[in-house]
């Protein structure tokens, strides 16, 4: 899909104008966000094939372009890809047509080892993409199947082609949307289903089901009767008909066809909302708990300070080695032994990392280095927040109580702005979330800016909502009295009383390694 059409896709009213369009901007809190009457956006094709955004209020582009869910990234095409895709086979292809058997367009989805591409194409046409058509407008996936149906069967609709096809395998009936979960069909591609029963299999998540409800909503005056079937069994989320048991084994239609007649029938006037927030009452209370008592709380974010060469990573490796073997903390708080996840974006694994682990005593069986990810036939760093799935699997993998990032500017995505504190903290937040729900303490790393005036707190280098998102932050110095020395203080301390500074040395180990005294 071209970059001005994914973007079309998602836009609200969308107007024409000149050689480009004129779309609504998405950035919460801008006034004519939610469908004005003057469209303050403009976006137009470059000759590249770029897509050129510009919001006309001053919003920053890569908000605008974060409120439509995309990144910079998606402002340009990728044509290395398209090429790829041309001379592989295609691991599938959707031929969407209409009621009366026309073909719309082609949708090709192509596997690159881990990564799934989808490409568009019209029929005829030799480049990829709808050509500015919007997908809402195409037709149902399988709709030219509709006329050969009996008008009292139920009609289910999946959410994309691929569970269609694995539904329509053991139940015929079966329609799919083409469009994304954060779009709807038109009126025109729901037409087919006029006075039929129409049962909506949403996927298991979010966005599945609010997807579903919106064309629900759009059925109305179309559809005889609609109901939502959610699979009550679905065990991890976004899963969908492909992945139900009856579907993969051809057995037990029965029970699932009298599962779909038995949910509920919707109307505007049954579809309330769900409640929003958590009653306090419904809260259990906890204790904080700790990695390192008073410094580092389990399950939070945790910041390290300091400017460069002053022991910022070489003290986050010495935690490291005494978490893995449950060693005492340096002011004798007892250390109960996990695992370790290590992102180091400076310090080689070989040469550094390995070797300061080795002097500090570590088990390093329980100490998984996790920097980089594959991309294509090359790896790159892992991305905040993009790959906080990545870190989840590390953690999962090791039993981490401790992961440490080292420095943090160098894995936040390309599309945060570190000096914007409404990106950062976007960025931060799933990474908080995902401390919260492992229960291991991420500790991140960051330089100090040059400035040598004011509050050590505002140092930091990037917006002051890093120091904010963190519970816990430590500042790392040189002793005011004695060079050769280092001071680990407290900077700030949201759980607990602030704990007195400690001091510590280095010295060479015998492999030749820095070890923290």
């Amino acid at each position: 899909m071209k970059p001005v059409e994914r973007i079309l896709e998602r836009a609200r009213n969308v107007t024409q104008h000149g050689s480009g369009w004129l779309v609504s901007c998405p950035v919460a809190g801008h006034g004519k966000a939610r469908g004005d009457r003057n469209p303050s956006v403009s976006v137009t094709e470059g000759q590249d094939g770029r897509a050129l955004v510009k919001c006309h209020a001053g919003c920053e582009t890569s908000a605008v372009l974060a409120g439509w869910g995309l990144r910079m990234g998606d402002l340009f095409e990728t044509p290395d890809v398209h090429e790829k895709m041309r001379g592989g086979k295609p691991t599938a292809v959707w031929k969407i047509r209409d009621s009366a058997g026309v073909l719309h367009a082609e949708h090709f989805r192509y596997d690159r080892g881990r990564q799934k591409h989808y490409l568009w194409r019209l029929p005829g046409a030799s480049r990829w993409g709808l050509a500015g058509r919007k997908v809402g407008s195409l037709p149902l996936y399988r709709s030219e199947r509709v006329a050969c149906w009996p008008e009292d069967v139920p009609v289910v609709i999946t959410e994309g082609e691929p569970a269609a096809a694995a539904l329509a395998g053991l139940y015929p009936a079966t329609l799919g949307t083409v469009t994304g979960a954060h779009s709807t069909p038109g009126p025109e591609a729901l037409d087919v289903l006029r006075g039929r029963n129409v049962v909506l299999w949403a996927d298991n998540d979010e966005p599945g089901r609010e997807h579903m409800c919106r064309i629900a909503t759009a059925l109305q005056g179309i559809a005889k009767t609609v109901r939502i079937y959610e699979w009550p069994g679905a065990t991890f989320p976004g899963a969908d008909a492909a992945n139900h048991p009856v579907v993969a084994s051809r057995s037990g239609f029965e029970a699932l066809l009298d599962e779909w007649c038995a949910a509920p029938v919707w109307s505007p006037e049954t579809a309330t909302e769900e409640p929003v927030g958590t009653l306090v009452e419904d809260v259990a209370p906890e204790r904080v708990s700790w990695l390192w008592r008073g410094r580092i709380p389990l399950g939070k974010i945790t910041l390290i300070d300091g400017d460069p060469g002053t022991g910022k990573s070489a003290l986050a490796t010495d935690l490291a080695a005494r978490v893995s073997v449950g060693r005492k903390f340096p002011d004798g708080t007892p250390c109960r032994a996990g695992g370790v996840v290590i992102a180091s974006a400076e310090d080689g694994l070989a040469d550094t990392i390995r070797p300061r682990l080795d002097a500090a005593g570590a088990d390093l069986s329980r100490v998984l280095a996790l920097a980089t990810v594959p991309d294509g036939d090359t790896e790159r760093l892992i991305s905040v927040p993009e790959d906080i799935g990545v870190i989840r699997r590390g953690i999962e993998q090791v039993q981490a109580r401790l992961v440490v990032i080292d420095p943090l500017m160098a894995f936040l995505s390309g599309d945060v702005n570190s000096h914007r504190d409404q990106d950062v903290r976007r960025a931060l937040a799933p990474l908080a979330k995902l401390a919260e729900e492992t229960g291991a303490a991420l500790v991140v790393v960051r330089h100090l800016n040059k400035s040598s005036d004011g509050n050590a707190l505002y140092r930091g280098g990037g917006s002051i909502g890093i120091v904010g998102q963190a519970r816990s932050a430590l500042l790392v110095a040189r002793h005011p009295e004695d060079d050769r020395r280092r001071v680990l203080a407290s900077l700030k301390s949201n759980l607990a009383e602030p704990a007195p500074s400690l001091a510590f040395t280095f010295t060479e180990a015998a492999n030749g390694a820095v070890r923290v005294e």
